[in-house]
């Protein structure tokens, strides 16, 4: 790999650790609208309303579930 698709590579891998760490952080404090939920969002979980076959769709769905 050569130096700019290195340091591309380098910068997805820490956007996708810090939305991780913000995602187990929310968990954790219980407030999960410090995660970068994208506006149009679509979350599919067995514990949502509805299960895994009504997903929740945009973010102030998501925020209202948690």
């Amino acid at each position: 790999m050569n130096k700019p698709q290195q340091n591309v590579a380098s910068r997805r891998r820490a956007q996708l650790r810090a939305v991780a760490e913000s995602y187990f952080e929310g968990m954790v404090k219980k407030d999960m609208s410090t995660v970068p939920w994208d506006d149009h969002v679509v979350l599919r979980s067995p514990l949502a309303p509805g299960g895994p076959d009504t997903p929740l769709a945009g973010r102030g769905a998501v925020l209202d579930w948690f």
